[in-house]
């Protein structure tokens, strides 16, 4: 009996532990300088498809909270187009800019399997667009027996509200 006794105490005592851990860990999420993924999706650019593209995948995450610090969300999309990186490049570009975003390249990164990148931003967003190396970003399964003169990746991310745009 007594270890019944002792055992219940201690599944109260691991369940009121997780319970605490939650809502700290949570409160930390609060501290999240960066816009949530909803409002990244709530941005007219995040609807912005170059004409003829088809989407071949999504990349996402909402922001958090880390050991290390704060991450932005991420809200975005893999596209395969018949298109040259110019004409591709033009289109976002234009399109950004009529929705008023700015060329900048602050915090926009170059992946190892890329060949392009550019960003624009607006107070607290990045847009980026990257071209993908197609024969090493993605398994060949992932284009589903299609080719694309382009494969490319179009997200928004979150921005430190601290850092002007552009970053001059």
């Amino acid at each position: 009996m007594e270890a019944l006794v002792h055992g219940r105490a201690l599944g109260r005592s691991c369940l009121l532990v997780f319970a605490a851990a939650t809502v700290i860990l949570t409160a930390c999420d609060l501290d999240n300088p960066y816009l949530p993924q909803s409002a990244l999706q709530n941005e007219p650019a995040a609807k912005l498809r170059y004409p003829g593209a088809t989407q071949l995948g999504r990349v996402s995450h909402e922001r958090e909270t880390t050991f290390d610090g704060p991450l932005p969300a991420v809200d975005g999309f893999v596209f395969g187009a018949d298109v040259g990186r110019e004409d591709l490049f033009a289109y976002y570009d234009r399109e950004l800019r009529r929705l008023g975003w700015q060329q900048d390249d602050y915090g926009i990164y170059e992946t190892t399997v890329e060949t392009d990148m550019w960003g624009w931003c607006k107070p607290r967003m990045s847009f980026r667009l990257a071209i993908k190396d197609q024969d090493r970003a993605y398994d060949p399964s992932f284009y589903k027996g299609r080719t694309y003169r382009t494969v490319f990746e179009a997200n928004l991310q979150g921005r430190d509200a601290d850092v002007p745009c552009p970053k001059r």
